[in-house]
């Protein structure tokens, strides 16, 4: 039985085997096809599982990458602030750390001024510091991440510079004596800061105080230093040195003048009266040499007027003595100056033009002047003026008090001279009035006994009385015990007693002989005879009870007397009146009689007191005496000694009163003018303790003898245990022997007397300066110096909180050492440990300082190691100072230490020892040698693969053309000879084309694709290039905080970034210039073109790498062939093949490349690559393998190859339309835009190639579909999105109808989609 098939009849076993057969390998084809998909489910469980691990494994690489980096940019930031010389210069190198750390636009430091706006105190682009920037300060006080500086400034418009900024990080950096201040970083063309930046700059901020804290105290010191031991110091204008720097000269500029001033002072102090004119003068020059003045004046004015009594002046070489400003000026400033106000003028030409203080120093010549007042009793006496010709000046408030010291002194020196003038005037005045007034007492006819204060008896005024020569003489010298009865010396005692206690005796009667004529009544009056003694007044009243009978007799005399006599009634009406009065007075006997003397003689001047006194005696009936002030009859005032004695007949009844008066006006006016003389005496006085007293520092004043003269009030405060010894008279070495004795000197404890004797020869010598510790921790300086005439002159000045400034910078550098991650260790001159920091014990294994305190620093190295030490580096630290190399140490367990030390010599022998562990810094070398040589492996094989690519052009286009004619010869000779022929050369064809794929991967490795973080390798990049870079060039890397994951092999992406890195940074050449390395996210318009190479796809997402430099930039012709093989604008120097490798590995991966460079300024290459897989392409479902009536445009510069694949084309039903010439391709469009189905093109042709020709056939018709088909092996891929397929030749016919095919089919599709939307 047999059964019919379509080869014909075949028997039915037949039939029925090969039927079982055939069932057989279905269902044998359908279990492995089973086994096969679980296999692959299998395989794609352990894939997700595997990508899940290295997921995992990525983070926590990337967690520890970022750690290192955080720790690395602190390590920096810490070098950075180490080993500098000032604040300023630390802040600086550390901005410069940050903005090359974090690859920002700028690192600046920002500090809030007065006008209520932030400054640009210091940047790393130098050209920044010193901008203004419209920000609250405000928004220096807390740690902040913001999008730009737009929404802190408000409205207000930002310098250039930062208004452009895209993220900026501000992290507060507060200084001691320093207004608010922030670290600022700032990018307009990197990704934002983040969470962690801003932790890691809080720490770097931290770090940054306390360094620069502490270097702004260690420059503090040195100033101080300086300043103590009196020699210079190179200084600076750094933002953060600059207020000490000012402190400094201000501090030194106000010790000199105040060193100055103790001397003018002493010099003063010192004058002799008849030379205090030419003290004076010396004064003014030395006052005016110190402060830099061009003019000093004294001037003396009249009491309450502007009027110059005297004047002093003192003038620089070369600087006129000009008087007519000043005295302009002095009635410009009087009401200042009278109100003890200071006229100081820094600078005349900053004043108004119509300000009268300018016109007055333009009179004078004067730019800067500078006046104080001297006042005497509330009134203005003098004026002290400093002036300034040329420049301006400003005087600081101390040297103003200083000059204010100067003119107290100067005006208490006028002030004594006048008060001594005066004084000698009025004893001249009191010596004419005690003659005058003896010659009143020797007429009158009483008897005036003067006594000293002891009561002896000095001199007799006998008048009238007659005492024998022989009796005055016996009574001179001699007490009243010595002299007179027991009884009357008690009573003459009890009178002194009542006049001593104030009080005024009674008259007292006695017996005594006093004329050698017998005893006779005496009636006793006693006053005080000022501070010399007493005065006794003896009236002979023997005669009393015959007062009434001789009244005549008296009247007489007391008309003749030059005492003023007023005789009055029992109601104290006058009776008469003696010439005397009436001459005094102006009163006559007749106008005064019956009237009471009170009632015209007193006035509204009378002191109440004193005429109360008056009454109360004469209502009692009593003898009274006082001095009172009367008026005359023209209203003149006189003064007057008044003694009124009752008159009483013998029965002892009240007659009358009898008032003997003595004019005492110009002895009172004497006695005021004494008054005024000792009390102006006691003001000057009183004005130079004064002026002791303004000094701000302890000051002292001893005289030749060592005797205490003139301390202010601080000068005791700072001993307060010795201040009850500090008293005038008291010797140097008595108030040092009181304060030790109460232990007032903490360095004298224990060695008393030989630190007395250290302390009084000091105190000796000429001039000596030293420091001195109290009891109670405060730190003295003490300045002695030895006046003219054998004195000496000391201030003491506090430096307590220098000594503890002094003590805080050194615990700070002890800190700062301590939290240095460098090793740090001192030793002594005998090589024993004193110090070790944390570091230095880490490095070694040690856990405390107890370990290695006191031990040889042999015990970290072995034996030879310890010797060559010895032998090589000990020499060298001996003659330079230091030493540096790399030595290996041991450990405490035995390891050895691969270390970096450094050894610098200190003053006392001992070494200070930097260590650093190498470790670390190997392994980094390691690394980078290992990313070098791949590098180099990588170079080699893409120089194979180009010499390849080279070769399979030619050899392509060869087999093209052979392939064609074979076709041809199959399609005209179908069933002879030549038919089996041509089809072996087909077949042969194919053999020689699979074998140029095969001779294509020589010299490239196997891409090893797989997901990988771009920022690790850009940063291992980076790291390479930076190597390399050439000072001043930098660059910057600017990556996002999270990772980008894609797929790539790890040395494509180094290949590719080393290669545009390497290039830019031979474009800067030599010079200054910024490479740039960036990675962010690609948006739409990245995505837009154009492209240099490769076309992005709509449909899939990258990211952009941009590698970017200031340098030279290239020409528009250069970059059109720029990524060609072995094209290169190095000459001899370049390859030419960076960039072609460049463009291979992104053509592989299926992304782009834009580029834009500019001559003169710079080249940016950003690199499109995909983060997504390309979705797969789905030929349409219609495709029938055939293209009849579809009109193709064919272009291709090879004849031979142009004539085979028209035939293909034209084999499928195509309408074919050939040329060799790329522009007769747009010329057809041009004419029929529509016409046309489908171009397709070659790449390599002369004058356009494949990609400019689809460009612009596109302008010429949109949406044409473009077919590739190219000799060039490594094209296929690298233009996506320009060609709708990329054929390599020899072309196959099937694959070329089908692309054809499907190009026209995806084009009309995509036609009809528009259409229905």
């Amino acid at each position: 039985m047999t059964i019919e098939t379509e080869t014909g009849f075949i028997p039915r076993e037949e039939f029925d085997r090969e039927r079982r057969a055939r069932e057989a390998a279905e269902a044998e084809l359908e279990a492995r096809t089973s086994a096969l998909r679980e296999a692959e489910e299998r395989l794609l469980r352990e894939r997700e599982a595997l990508r899940a691990a290295l997921a995992e494994t990525e983070t926590a690489r990337a967690r520890e990458t970022a750690a290192l980096e955080a720790q690395s940019i602190l390590a920096r930031a810490l070098e950075a602030l180490s080993g500098r010389t000032g604040a300023s210069e630390a802040m600086q190198a550390l901005l410069d750390t940050l903005r090359e750390a974090y690859g920002c636009t700028d690192a600046c430091y920002l500090q809030a001024h007065g006008g209520g706006g932030v400054r640009v105190a210091a940047a790393a682009r130098r050209d920044r510091a010193g901008t203004d920037l419209p920000l609250p300060p405000v928004t220096l006080c807390r740690a902040r991440r913001m999008a730009g500086l737009a929404p802190a400034a408000g409205d207000a418009p930002l310098p250039e510079g930062f208004a452009g900024l895209s993220t900026v990080l501000i992290v507060p950096l507060g200084l001691h004596e320093e207004t608010a201040g922030a670290l600022l970083l700032c990018g307009a063309e990197r990704a934002p800061f983040t969470a962690a930046d801003l932790r890691l700059m809080e720490r770097v901020a931290a770090i940054a105080v306390q360094t620069l804290t502490a270097l702004r105290e260690a420059r503090r010191h040195a100033l101080l230093v300086a300043l103590i031991e009196g020699r210079a110091v190179e200084e600076t204008d750094g933002v953060l040195d600059a207020p000490l720097e000012a402190v400094h000269r201000a501090f030194r500029r106000l010790t000199d003048i105040q060193g100055e001033v103790v001397g003018i002072l002493g010099s003063l102090l010192d004058a002799a009266p008849d030379g205090i004119d030419a003290a004076l003068d010396r004064a003014l020059a030395r006052l005016g040499r110190a402060i830099g003045a061009d003019r000093v004046r004294l001037l003396r004015l009249a009491p309450g007027e502007m009027a110059v009594q005297a004047a002093h002046l003192w003038c620089a070489d070369g600087v006129a003595a000009d008087d007519a400003g000043v005295a302009q000026g002095l009635a410009a400033w009087h009401a200042r100056l009278a109100a003890e106000e200071d006229v100081l003028i820094p600078d005349a030409a900053a004043l108004p033009d119509d300000s009268p203080d300018r016109a007055a120093l333009a009179a004078a010549g004067t730019r800067a002047l500078l006046a104080v007042p001297m006042r005497q009793d509330g009134v203005l006496r003098g004026v002290l003026c400093c002036e300034v010709v040329q420049a301006p000046r400003s005087f600081l408030p101390g040297e103003v008090h200083l000059i204010r010291s100067v003119a107290k002194v100067a005006d208490s020196l006028l002030a004594r001279r006048e008060a001594e003038a005066a004084a000698a005037a009025a004893h001249a005045e009191t010596a004419a009035e005690r003659a005058r007034l003896e010659s009143v007492l020797e007429a009158m006819p009483d008897l005036v006994v003067e006594l000293d204060r002891e009561g002896r008896f000095v001199t007799w005024y006998s008048g009238t009385v007659t005492v024998p020569d022989e009796i005055g003489a016996a009574f001179a010298d001699q007490t009243l015990e010595a002299m007179l009865p027991p009884e009357l010396a008690a009573e003459a005692r009890a009178v002194l007693a009542e006049i001593d206690a104030g009080g005024t005796p009674e008259p007292r009667d006695f017996a005594l002989d006093v004329t050698g004529e017998g005893a006779r009544r005496w009636q006793l009056s006693a006053s005080a005879n000022g501070a010399a003694g007493y005065l006794f007044v003896l009236r002979d009243v023997t005669e009393a009870h015959e007062q009434t009978a001789r009244i005549a007799e008296l009247s007489e005399i007391a008309q003749r007397t030059s005492n003023l006599v007023v005789i009055s009634d029992a109601a104290r009406r006058i009776t008469w009146v003696n010439r005397a009065f009436e001459e005094t007075s102006g009163w006559s006997l007749e106008e005064v009689k019956g009237r009471s003397a009170g009632s015209f003689l007193q006035s509204e001047e009378t002191d109440p007191e004193t005429v109360a006194h008056l009454r109360a005696a004469l209502d009692a009936g009593e003898a009274v005496q006082a001095e009172i002030l009367n008026r005359a009859k023209d209203g003149r005032p006189y003064w007057i000694w008044l003694d009124i004695q009752p008159l009483r007949g013998a029965d002892g009844t009240l007659e009358g009163f009898m008032a003997v008066e003595t004019d005492v006006t110009e002895r009172r006016a004497q006695s005021d003018a004494l008054r005024r003389a000792a009390e102006d005496a006691a003001q000057a006085r009183a004005t130079l303790e004064a002026a002791v007293e303004a000094l701000q520092d302890g000051f002292v004043l001893f005289d030749a003898d060592d005797r205490l003269v003139i301390c202010n009030e601080r000068y005791r405060q700072i001993y307060p245990r010795s201040a009850p010894a500090i008293v005038p008279g008291a010797t140097f070495e008595e108030i040092l022997r009181y304060g030790l004795a109460r232990g007032e000197y903490a360095e004298a404890a224990g060695r008393e007397e030989a630190w007395l004797a250290e302390r009084l020869e000091r105190h000796r010598a000429s001039e000596s300066e030293i420091e001195q510790e109290l009891a109670d921790g405060r730190w003295l300086r003490i300045f002695e110096k030895a006046t003219p005439d054998g004195g000496r002159v000391g201030l003491r000045v506090d430096v307590t909180a220098l000594k503890l400034a002094e003590k805080r910078a050194q615990a700070d550098r002890a800190a700062a050492m301590e939290a240095s991650q460098d090793g740090m260790a001192i030793t002594d001159a005998e090589g024993r440990f004193l110090y070790m920091n944390r570091a230095h014990l880490e490095l070694f294994g040690y856990e405390s300082e107890t370990e290695v305190i006191g031990k040889s620093w042999r015990m970290l190295y072995p034996p030879a190691a310890a010797a060559w030490i010895e032998t090589h580096a000990m020499p060298e630290i001996a003659r330079t100072g230091r030493w540096t190399g790399e030595i290996e140490g041991v450990a405490r367990d035995g390891t050895p230490v691969d270390q970096e030390v450094s050894l610098a010599l200190k003053s006392d022998g001992g070494l200070v020892c930097t260590t650093r562990d190498m470790r670390p810094r190997r392994r980094e070398a390691s690394e980078r040698a290992r990313l070098h040589e791949e590098l180099q492996l990588a170079r080699r094989r893409e120089v194979v693969g180009q010499m390849a690519a080279g070769l399979a052009h030619d050899f392509n286009n060869l087999l093209a053309a052979i392939s064609g004619s074979a076709f041809l010869i199959q399609d005209t000779a179908p069933g002879t000879v030549a038919e089996e022929a041509a089809r072996r050369i087909e077949a042969a064809t194919q053999g020689a084309g699979d074998l140029v794929k095969r001779l294509l991967t020589l010299g490239r490795g196997e891409a090893a694709r797989e997901r990988i973080d771009l920022c690790t390798h850009l940063r291992e990049a980076a790291d390479l290039i930076r190597a390399g870079l050439r000072a001043p060039a930098r660059l910057a890397l600017e990556l996002p905080d999270a990772p980008v994951e894609v797929e790539a092999d790890p040395t494509d992406i180094l290949q590719l970034v080393l290669n545009l890195g390497i290039n830019a940074r031979d474009a800067l050449g030599d010079g200054a210039g910024e490479i740039t390395i960036a990675l962010d996210p690609a948006d739409s318009a990245d995505l837009s073109g154009p492209f240099a190479l490769g076309r992005p796809d709509p449909a899939r997402r990258y990211c952009r790498i941009t590698v970017s430099d200031t340098g030279v930039g290239m020409t528009p012709e250069t970059a059109a062939r720029v990524f060609e093989p072995y094209a290169t604008s190095k000459g001899a120097d370049g390859s030419g093949l960076g960039l072609a490798i460049v463009s291979s590995v992104v053509a592989a991966a299926g992304g782009a490349i834009r580029l834009d460079s500019r001559v003169g300024e710079g080249t940016t290459f950003a690199v499109l690559w995909p983060v997504t897989p390309a979705a797969a392409d789905t030929a349409p479902e219609s495709g029938t393998g055939r293209l009849d009536g579809r009109a193709v445009l064919l272009v291709d510069d090879q004849q031979d190859v142009l004539d085979g694949i028209a035939s293909f084309l034209e084999a499928a039903g195509a309408e074919v339309a050939p040329s060799d010439q790329p522009q007769d391709i747009l010329d057809a469009l041009e004419e029929d835009p529509g016409g046309f189905d489908l171009l397709i093109t070659d790449f390599d042709m002369p004058d356009m190639d494949g990609a400019a020709l689809a460009r612009a056939a596109r302008e010429r018709a949109p949406g044409l579909p473009v077919v590739l088909v190219t000799a060039l092996a490594d094209l296929p891929g690298r233009h996506d999105g320009l060609f709708d397929a990329v054929l390599g030749k020899p072309v196959q016919r099937e694959a070329l109808v089908a692309a054809a095919e499907t190009a026209i089919l995806k084009t009309e599709d995509r036609g009809a989609s528009s259409c229905a939307s």
